[in-house]
C-alpha cells in the first residue's frame, strides 16, 4: 500500500462511492475529503488511519482501511451528524467545550 492511496475514495464500497458522487451528500463528501486530506501527510508523519488501526493484530489490510473510511464517512450522514450533535451536547454538559 502506498501512502498516497491510504484514504482514497477508491478504498470504499461501491455504494459508499456512489453516495459520495451524489449531489445531495455534501456533508459526507466534506468529511470524506477532510479524512483523506488528514491521512495523506508525508510518509514520515503518523496519520489518523494508521494510528487507529495500529493496535489490530497483523498487518493493516485494504478491508481494514475500507471499514475505517466508511465509518468516518458515516459521520457525515444524517444519523452520523445526529450522533455528533449528541456527543457535542454531552461534552458541554460535562464542562468540555472543545468546539
Amino acid at each position: 500500500m502506498t501512502q498516497a492511496s491510504i484514504c482514497s475514495f477508491e478504498r470504499r464500497s461501491k455504494t459508499s462511492i456512489q453516495r459520495l458522487r451524489s449531489q445531495d451528500r455534501a456533508p459526507e463528501l466534506i468529511i470524506a475529503e477532510l479524512w483523506s486530506s488528514e491521512n495523506n501527510r508525508p510518509f514520515t508523519q503518523q496519520v489518523p488511519l494508521r494510528a487507529l488501526l495500529a493496535e489490530l493484530p497483523g498487518p493493516m489490510t485494504e478491508r481494514d482501511e475500507m471499514v475505517a473510511n466508511e465509518v468516518v464517512q458515516w459521520l457525515g450522514t444524517a444519523c452520523g451528524l445526529a450522533f455528533l450533535k449528541t456527543f457535542k451536547t454531552q461534552l458541554a454538559e460535562e464542562g468540555y467545550h472543545p468546539f
